[in-house]
């Protein structure tokens, strides 16, 4: 999970992402006010704008006024606009976060709270095996391998909110509000000893 650093103007989101693109991006131009695939995956550090870097520029986006939010999308060019109507992500609260096919982005803000009983969740997660002779993925405990939170609402009680697995090492998250972004995803049954549990994939976090 990466820590985004928020976003508090339009001044600030446009000088981030209007930034003429990559240098092969010869139809993107800094500061015209017109953002292009390519200035939006640039600024993500990404070479295309895929459903990772359209969920990153929600997530920095809900952080600005209602009327400046809807100023930065109107800098989308026609290919980017079409790119976000397509993995636009949903926006969910806590406490009704798990509705929806897996599969989807969402963006949930609160606070996130250590999972107080990790060894209780059940089900697995596909991991690919580092045999190289070996083409099939592994079935590993979500618990095993990713660090579990509960994203509840400020006030609330931690277990009535979103299960967010964190993937890839520590992440330091202060107990205030954050808006997390990822992809809600159910666990793989591994036959009797497991079942699916709904988790979001924490990809971004953005101080409130």
């Amino acid at each position: 999970m990466k820590i985004l650093k928020p976003l508090r103007t339009l001044d600030d989101f446009r000088a981030h992402y209007d930034n003429g693109g990559h240098p092969w991006n010869l139809f993107s131009y800094p500061r015209d006010r017109v953002l292009t695939p390519g200035e939006v995956a640039s600024a993500a550090g990404d070479l295309f704008a895929g459903a990772m870097v359209v969920l990153r520029f929600e997530v920095l986006r809900d952080g600005l006024p209602p009327r400046e939010s809807a100023e930065a999308l109107r800098m989308l060019d026609a290919s980017m606009r079409r790119r976000h109507r397509k993995h636009e992500p949903r926006r969910v609260r806590p406490r009704r976060w798990a509705a929806g096919p897996a599969g989807r982005m969402a963006i949930v803000t609160g606070i996130a709270t250590p999972h107080p009983h990790p060894l209780t969740v059940a089900g697995d997660v596909r991991v690919a095996s580092m045999d190289p002779e070996c083409v099939m993925p592994s079935l590993i405990p979500l618990r095993q391998c990713a660090r579990l939170y509960f994203v509840h609402e400020e006030g609330g009680e931690a277990t009535s909110g979103c299960l967010m697995a964190v993937f890839g090492g520590r992440v330091n998250l202060p107990p205030r509000l954050h808006r997390f972004a990822g992809m809600l995803l159910d666990t793989v049954t591994g036959g009797l000893r497991s079942k699916p549990t709904r988790y979001l994939m924490g990809q971004f976090a953005v101080p409130v």
